[in-house]
């Protein structure tokens, strides 16, 4: 888990709770960089049906705070906290 990464989640601005649920569920899981995990793990961790799990994805890629591929099955997904640093000095 990185403390980072689920300080970040936390101050994020998220209306959706099942959102919110998801991001805090990805942060728990992030370590340095970005992740490859099965959907229905994050969704079994966050304890939401798949449909929830990819709705919730689905907002968090359109809001700009994951960048995400595979979502429904495989994915590898990489965090806000991480790529928005990217460039800063």
């Amino acid at each position: 888990m990185s403390d980072f990464a689920l300080d970040w989640a936390i101050l994020q601005n998220i209306k959706s709770g099942r959102a919110r649920d998801v991001l805090l569920t990805l942060a728990e899981a992030h370590s340095d960089g970005g992740l490859c995990l099965p959907t229905a793990e994050v969704g079994r961790r966050a304890g939401m049906n798949h449909y929830a799990t990819v709705t919730a994805l689905w907002d968090l890629r359109d809001a700009g705070l994951i960048h995400a591929e595979g979502i429904g099955g495989l994915m590898s997904v990489e965090l806000g906290c991480d790529f928005q640093l990217e460039g800063v000095e």
